[in-house]
Parts: structure tokens; C-alpha cells; sequence
């Protein structure tokens, strides 16, 4: 009897193993309990039931091996993403830096540019301050623009537009220049003929000169940037002067171009002159 019970448990354990193979994942609720029936003889039966204790565990060392597969993979996707963050850290770095070089590059050459003006400027400045030293001297050649006759030491400027007397003589500051003196009869011929004979300037109502009424001396006096003195040569149109508020005067083209005093916010071409003797 005893032989036939091993014999019954040898049967049992191999049945058990060939339904469940090697497969060691195996949910322990599955395996809490497994029968098994034996045919020893016709119509003889021998059924044995194993039943598992709740203290045994089914892992092996394989178990122990996926799990430890399993920590490395997830350590490895942990890695991937760590050098894939720390590869777009890097890239915004380079951009960063490469964005940096060529904001310092503009910054370097807005700096040089402000460097060449201001010398530019400097130059400016020193020439005029050598020109005016000189007493506007430029060996006898008028400046662009400006013309004359031989052998006469003034050069004129003939706006194409007219304005106020103030801003009018603002212009011709802009030149080194001031507005026409007329200190003889041979200038005022020489000015109001090149005024006559260019084409360009035949329909200025009138031009304004330097002479201005200055109330503080009571008299008509020409001014320029550097000096004022009075009328030693005058050529009014007949009637003229005539108007208590005209205190600027204009050579008028009504009067044959001769003098008229006018009222200095009206708007006439103008005459700047320099002299290059």
C-alpha cells in the first residue's frame, strides 16, 4: 500500500509538471490548489489533491532576473531622457551664446560708426573754425552755389524760395554767409543785375537784404554775425521809407528793385554774401 501511494505521488507530481511546464510566473491564486486523477485499472480510480502552502512562493532565480531586467530597462529610458534633456539644455546654450557674439558685434559696430561721426563732426567744426581764422579767405573761388563777377571780392547766394527775414538770415549762417550789404551803388548794381539777368529768379517779388530799422540807435543799419553799422549809401524807391512797423528792408521788384522797408515776418527770396577777398 505504501509503495502504491509513492507510486500515486510520483504520477501526480509529473502530471503537475507537464500541465504547468517551466513557467515560473505563474499567479500564485492559480496553483492554491490542483487534483489529479489517476486510472490504475478498469473502473479504479485514484484521485490526489495538492494544495499549497500559503507560505511558499512560486519565484526562482528567473523571476529574480526579469525583475532585475526589468530595473535596468527602466533605469535606461530614465538615462535616454536625461541625455536627451541635458542635448536641448546644450542646444539653448549654443543659441544663447552664437545670439550673444552677434549682439556684440552690432554693439561694436554702432560704437565704431558714433566713433567716425563724432570725428567727422570734429573735422566739421575745425575747418570752419580755420576758415573763419583766415577771415573766409578761399583764394578767390567762390563757394558751390555761390557766384560773382571778376575781380570782385564778394560772392552772392540766390534762394530759389522765399521766407521771413529771420529765418532768411538763419540760412545764410548755415553757409558762414550773412544776408547782402549793400555799403555802395556799384554793389547794389552788381547784385540786382545778376538777379535781373538769371531766369530763375524773375518771379521773386523781392529779395531781402541785412539792413534793419534798430530802435535802440533810431536808424537804419546793416547787420551781419560779426559787426553793425549804419547806411552810408542808401537807394529807396520813392516814398519809401514809409510804414512805422516795416523795419527790414527788401529790394522789391515793383520798384524796379530799388529799397523798400517791409515788414520783417513777410516772405521774400533772399541774398546771402561772403566775402573772398
Amino acid at each position: 500500500m505504501d509503495q502504491l501511494l509513492k507510486s500515486l505521488t510520483v504520477a501526480f507530481l509529473l502530471a503537475f509538471s507537464f500541465h504547468f511546464g517551466n513557467n515560473t510566473d505563474i499567479d500564485n491564486s492559480l496553483v492554491k490548489q490542483q487534483t489529479c486523477s489517476l486510472l490504475l485499472s478498469p473502473n479504479c480510480y485514484y484521485t490526489l489533491t495538492m494544495t499549497r502552502d500559503p507560505k511558499c512562493n512560486l519565484t526562482d532565480s528567473t523571476n529574480d532576473h526579469t525583475g532585475i531586467r526589468r530595473k535596468r530597462s527602466t533605469e535606461t529610458v530614465q538615462l535616454q531622457a536625461a541625455s536627451t534633456e541635458n542635448d536641448a539644455i546644450l542646444h539653448k546654450l549654443k543659441k544663447m551664446d552664437h545670439k550673444l557674439s552677434k549682439s556684440m558685434e552690432s554693439l561694436s559696430t554702432r560704437v565704431l560708426r558714433g566713433v567716425r561721426k563724432m570725428e567727422a563732426i570734429v573735422d566739421d567744426v575745425l575747418t570752419k573754425q580755420s576758415k573763419r581764422t583766415s577771415g573766409n579767405q578761399n583764394d578767390g573761388v567762390c563757394s558751390a552755389g555761390f557766384q560773382t563777377v571778376e575781380k570782385w571780392p564778394y560772392c552772392y547766394l540766390f534762394s530759389t524760395f522765399n521766407t521771413t527775414w529771420f529765418e532768411a538770415r538763419d540760412y545764410c549762417a548755415a553757409f558762414d554767409a550773412d544776408l547782402v550789404t549793400l555799403d555802395t551803388l556799384k554793389e547794389h548794381y552788381i547784385v540786382t543785375f545778376l538777379m535781373k539777368n538769371n531766369p530763375d529768379y524773375r518771379d521773386a517779388l523781392g529779395w531781402w537784404t541785412s539792413g534793419t530799422f534798430v530802435s535802440k540807435t533810431k536808424q537804419w543799419m546793416w547787420t551781419s554775425q560779426l559787426n553793425m553799422r549804419p547806411f552810408t549809401f542808401i537807394k529807396w524807391a520813392s516814398k519809401e521809407p514809409n510804414e512805422t512797423l516795416s523795419q527790414c528792408v527788401a529790394l522789391n521788384k515793383d520798384f524796379d528793385h530799388l529799397w523798400s522797408d517791409e515788414l520783417c515776418t513777410n516772405k521774400f527770396n533772399f541774398v546771402c554774401e561772403i566775402s573772398i577777398a
